[in-house]
């Protein structure tokens, strides 16, 4: 399945829907990457929020946020217990 994110800029309040191009075959999969995995540090969510490789984005967490998960069929995701 895939799934829309929300992430929010929290140095600027500035949010965006990032649209997966991945087709996920299990939602706790997903969700480690974007909570535990690759996807957790700032400097890969700066590529998903600004569309691009950031030049010395910098690498840490918490300054994204993740504030919503959407999946193709419109249901938003309780990722609570990963926060």
């Amino acid at each position: 399945m895939k799934y829309t994110i929300t992430l929010r800029d929290n140095s600027t309040g500035e949010t965006k829907d990032y649209q997966e191009k991945y087709d996920w075959e299990e939602e706790h999969s997903m969700l480690y990457q974007w909570f535990d995995g690759n996807y957790s540090c700032d400097c890969n969510r700066a590529i998903f929020m600004k569309g691009e490789y950031i030049e010395n984005a910098p690498c840490s967490d918490g300054k994204i946020d993740v504030i919503k998960i959407v999946d193709e069929a419109g249901n938003e995701i309780d990722f609570s217990s990963y926060l």
